[in-house]
């Protein structure tokens, strides 16, 4: 039970997990639990974690959601989906939703930077289904202006069958992109290279 509902802030902090390995083990098939001094330690490790480091915020459905993505050809791909706490002022900072990130598999490494921002953008839509379906508009973040570009054309003007795939996908969804210069897109480009 302890372990499941710290998988269950994941969409919080995505790496939760690799920090209970041997509460994991421990508790997995239908073996013995002995408590030890390194579960204790562990336990106490993520009690910290949960204290000082994850903020849980609601979900408010009067503010603009925002989605940035970004997708590292070689690597993987990454997307945060935020509201700011004032739309008026972003300054006053933001609550996160949702965040993941993704490796690419062996057989989409080495695909093109758009191929990668659009395998991306349908990882983060099927994330954040919940979120996104009903929602008038979103706010598209990425450093990629040709996927931003696609994602206005329509779909039979997309020749590439990869991308026409995932723009069917996501046609119920309504975006407004936002093209962010690479090097302020630091938190997803973390993402797309630390998954």
């Amino acid at each position: 039970v302890y372990c499941g509902m710290w998988a269950s802030l994941q969409a919080w902090y995505p790496n939760l997990p690799l920090n209970i390995p041997l509460l994991r083990k421990a508790t997995a098939g239908a073996r013995k639990f002995c408590w030890t001094p390194a579960l204790e330690a562990e336990y106490l490790a993520v009690k910290e974690i949960m204290v000082t480091q994850i903020r849980l915020s609601p979900y408010d459905k009067e503010k603009k959601l925002r989605l940035i993505i970004d997708g590292a050809s070689s690597l993987g791909v990454g997307y945060v989906l935020f509201q700011y706490l004032n739309d008026q002022d972003p300054e006053k900072g933001a609550l996160i939703v949702s965040a993941n990130s993704s490796m690419l598999s062996e057989n989409q490494a080495g695909y093109s930077p758009i191929d990668s921002e659009a395998i991306a953008l349908d990882f983060a839509c099927q994330a954040c289904h919940y979120w996104l379906y009903y929602c008038e508009e979103v706010v598209l973040y990425s450093d990629c202006s040709g996927l931003l570009n696609m994602i206005e054309k329509p779909i039979c003007d997309i020749v590439n069958k990869r991308h026409q795939k995932i723009l069917t996908r996501i046609q119920n969804y309504n975006f407004k992109g936002v093209h962010i210069p690479g090097v302020a897109n630091k938190i997803c480009d973390c993402l797309s290279r630390l998954c």
